[in-house]
């Protein structure tokens, strides 16, 4: 049969898109881009529903015949990207800062748990507004600038033999601590030039200085200081003599061989670290230089060799594990140092007045 004949069958098989219906070759263009829409039509029209056009949700293409909503579906589109981008950016970054709080947290927790000594903490004592620091600097100001002195001699021969450098500097900031519980008794601290000292005893001048050790470990413990900077409080007189009083005793007793040298020595125990070895060579020449003041870089180094020599004959350094090039690198960044804190000045002439 011919259908050209028969214009109505023709509509009814191949329905135009101008009336809501789509040719052959469109409805499979509709299947493969509309999907579900395209099986609905395809059973609604088996059932003989013809009039029912397809909904133009945007899944059919560009090919949409109602121009009104061509920008609809893309923007909503796009829409939804930004706010899955906005989503996954916030996750991304809730979950950093939950990373790092529970690392942080973690590092807390665990160096108070079991007593370890992370950089981490080592930084937060570094703070010159940690509350002992600030107190020493109040009550002790003398002290106050020794420990600083002391730390930056510590640090950078710290540096020179691979040693730890921040644990050097804050056991160096914190080993004379207790001074500020009587820091009148200390030269350094005594502005007014009244020495309580010159009224005591020589046995109780040195039980008084020596006293400034076992302070020192109280104050560390009610501040919940690690115990690898306490050892700094401990070590860095290690088992020495205090000089003056024990001298002072000798000369004023009858028989100095009646005079108890053990009485007049710190309990120790002697450095047991390359760090707290540091801290005492430091320590000790600080004090020395001050006392001294040179006039050259030889008088300097005269200095620097008494006191290292008086702590190796005195074996305050067998127990630590530093070798002889340890100390001539000591020896060469303490010498450094020094000679930046004492470098020479020019005498300003007076301006006479117009």
């Amino acid at each position: 049969m011919d259908l050209r004949d028969h214009p109505e069958k023709d509509q009814q098989e191949h329905p135009d898109t101008q009336g809501g219906y789509r040719a052959p070759g469109q409805r499979q263009m509709a299947r493969r881009g509309g999907g579900d829409q395209a099986v609905l039509l395809e059973g609604l029209q088996g059932q003989g529903v013809q009039d029912i056009p397809l909904a133009d949700d945007g899944l059919a293409g560009p090919d949409s015949t109602d121009p009104g909503r061509d920008g609809l579906p893309s923007l909503a589109a796009g829409g939804l990207r930004r706010l899955q981008i906005q989503e996954t950016v916030g996750m991304g970054l809730l979950s950093g800062v939950l990373s790092v709080t529970v690392t942080l947290a973690g590092f807390v927790i665990l160096g108070a748990l079991f007593d370890v000594t992370t950089p981490l903490h080592l930084l937060e004592l570094a703070r010159p507004t940690h509350p002992l620091l600030h107190q020493l600097m109040l009550r002790a100001p003398g002290t106050y600038h020794h420990t600083l002195m002391v730390a930056n001699l510590a640090e950078q021969a710290a540096l020179r033999i691979g040693a730890d450098p921040l644990l050097a500097r804050v056991g160096a900031l914190y080993h004379d601590i207790g001074k500020m519980v009587r820091p009148d008794l200390f030269v350094e601290n005594q502005i007014d030039g009244d020495n309580p000292h010159e009224q005591m005893d020589p046995r109780a001048s040195a039980q008084a200085i020596m006293r400034h050790v076992e302070d020192g470990l109280a104050l560390a413990r009610r501040h919940r200081l690690p115990r690898r900077v306490r050892a700094f409080i401990q070590e860095h007189h290690g088992t020495l003599c205090v000089a003056i009083p024990y001298h002072r005793a000798l000369q004023e007793a009858e028989d100095p061989s009646q005079v108890e040298r053990a009485a007049f020595c710190y309990k120790g125990p002697r450095p047991q670290s390359k760090e707290t070895a540091i801290v005492m060579l430091a320590d000790g020449c600080e004090a020395a230089v001050r006392a001294a003041r040179p006039k050259d870089p030889q008088e300097l180094e005269r200095i620097l060799d008494r006191v290292f020599q008086d702590r190796i004959q005195s074996g305050q350094l067998d127990e630590a594990p530093l070798t002889m090039r340890d100390l001539q690198e000591i020896r060469a960044a303490f010498l450094q140092v020094f000679q930046g804190m004492f470098h020479p000045r020019l005498a300003y002439p007076e301006i006479p007045r117009p």
